[in-house]
C-alpha cells in the first residue's frame, strides 16, 4: 500500500508544483523615450523595450514600476487574468507643483 495520500508534506508540494506550471504572465513593456529603467517590485529587470515574466498567483506582486532620469515614473499593474499583453509608457518630464508649469511644458 502507498503512503502518497498520508503525507501531506508531498501533497502539498505537488499541488504548488502543479498550480506553478504555466502560470506566468508575459508583457512587452516600451516606452517613449526608450531606455528606462523596469522593476516588479524591487527586482531590476532591465530597460524598455523589454519583456517581464511575472506570476499569476493571487499572492504574488505584479506591479512593474517604469523610471528614466529627469522623467516622471509610472507604476502598472499587471492583469492576472491574461497569459500575454503589452504596455507603453510615456514619461513626461518633471517639472515644479502644480501651477507653476504649462501643458507645453510636458511636451518638451
Amino acid at each position: 500500500m502507498s503512503s502518497w495520500p498520508r503525507n501531506p508534506v508531498r501533497t502539498a508540494a505537488l499541488a504548488m508544483a502543479l498550480a506553478s506550471l504555466g502560470c506566468r504572465h508575459r508583457a512587452l513593456i516600451t516606452s517613449d523615450p526608450p531606455g528606462a529603467q523596469v522593476r516588479v517590485g524591487r527586482q531590476y529587470v532591465g530597460v524598455t523595450p523589454v519583456e517581464v515574466r511575472v506570476s499569476r498567483m493571487p499572492w504574488a506582486e505584479n506591479t512593474v514600476r517604469v523610471n528614466l532620469p529627469g522623467r516622471r515614473w509610472m507604476e502598472i499593474e499587471l492583469n492576472r487574468r491574461k497569459r500575454k499583453s503589452t504596455h507603453e509608457v510615456f514619461l513626461v518630464r518633471k517639472h515644479g507643483r502644480a501651477g507653476t508649469w504649462s501643458p507645453e511644458d510636458a511636451e518638451q
